[in-house]
């Protein structure tokens, strides 16, 4: 079962969420990083499944509009450091470089 919330309780409880509900119960979910995009880490996909928790548990929401910061949702999607393809296929189908990072670590 899913636990009931109000949106006092969980619209400041996110560092990279930030909460808008109007009187109609549309909520505006917007993602970001210090104010700019979306910075893909374990901490930032770990607080998305429990902020989602939270806007699921809360019934006086009636539409959800998830968005994110800036020209891109997250700051590496598309760009050359994060999705360096190195032409070999891993066990899963995907590119061994597919998560590369500036480092050279994957």
């Amino acid at each position: 079962m899913v636990k009931r919330t109000r949106f006092a309780e969980y619209k400041d409880s996110y560092a990279n969420y930030k909460f808008e509900l109007s009187d109609e119960g549309i909520l505006f979910m917007q993602c970001h990083t210090r104010g700019g995009p979306l910075h893909w880490e374990w901490s930032s996909h770990d607080a998305m499944a429990d902020a989602f928790a939270d806007v699921a548990g809360d019934r006086e929401i009636k539409v959800v509009i998830h968005t994110g910061t800036g020209e891109t949702y997250n700051h590496s999607w598309g760009s050359p450091v994060c999705c360096v393809a190195s032409g070999e296929r891993g066990p899963n189908g995907l590119s061994n470089g597919w998560m590369t990072t500036p480092g050279g670590g994957s």
